[in-house]
């Protein structure tokens, strides 16, 4: 497992080549590691507080959102201090990502969720979940979106919001995170028991449970899939970070 001293991680994200991981820290920095030897590669920096949530861009860099309200894009290119997308005004405290090409859709603590056009910088839609979280958020498809909410897995049409199906995977647990598994088919959750739950990413329906990952001493609240879907890097406040074999299929 690897530690950053003073810094409490709160997210990890897969680039697209799956060679390298961002973690976004309390300090405001988001770390570039290698995925596969945890080695530190370098620092962004830019937030004025917590980063809460990071998301690989087309141009190989970083979307990132933090506790100062604001979603920032980062370079490629290492050190990088200055955001290369300004402020949006009005994006939620707590927002959580998954990417089209023109659109990123955003989540809050408050249970919101919306999307935003990236060419227009506005928010084109928002919906409330009637939960009172919203922890993780994927789109499986061009119209599905996943909602970790709660206990509850959510499926919203990703062109208005509307609530399409609702799931109980881990039923009176909470989801601490939501992936979308690099063949597709899949969904991995993290719930509030430390397992990591398999989902069908057309139904939502429970294919199997993982036992928390050895080592852990607490709940796992972030988890990214990488190495083609063989692997998974999770963190947690009581022990940093760690990789996971997955058996899936």
């Amino acid at each position: 497992a690897q530690h950053v001293a003073g810094a409490y991680t709160f997210d990890l994200a897969c680039s697209a080549d799956g060679r390298t991981l961002a973690s976004c820290h309390a300090d405001g920095s988001v770390r570039v590691w290698a995925s596969e030897t945890l080695l530190d590669l370098g620092v962004y920096r830019g937030h004025a507080g917590p980063v809460l949530r990071a998301q690989a861009s087309e141009a190989g860099g970083w979307w990132t959102v933090g506790a100062d309200r604001t979603l920032r894009g980062f370079a490629r290119e290492l050190p990088q201090r200055a955001p290369l997308l300004p402020t949006l005004p009005g994006t939620p405290l707590r927002a959580v990502l998954a990417r089209t090409r023109d659109e990123l859709y955003v989540a809050t603590l408050g249970g919101a969720v919306g999307a935003v056009d990236l060419g227009q910088r506005t928010l084109r839609w928002s919906r409330a979940t009637g939960r009172p979280r919203c922890h993780g958020i994927v789109l499986a498809d061009e119209r599905r979106l996943w909602v970790a909410s709660g206990e509850r897995l959510l499926a919203l049409d990703a062109e208005n919001g509307e609530v399409l199906a609702t799931h109980e995977p881990s039923p009176g647990r909470q989801l601490h995170d939501v992936r979308l598994h690099p063949g597709g088919t899949e969904l991995l959750l993290a719930a509030e028991d430390r397992s990591l739950v398999r989902c069908d990413a057309a139904t939502g329906a429970v294919l199997a449970k993982v036992a928390a990952p050895p080592g852990t001493t607490g709940d796992v609240y972030q988890l990214e899939v990488h190495g083609g879907g063989d692997l998974a890097t999770v963190c947690g406040p009581g022990f940093g970070a760690a990789c996971v074999e997955l058996a899936t299929g």
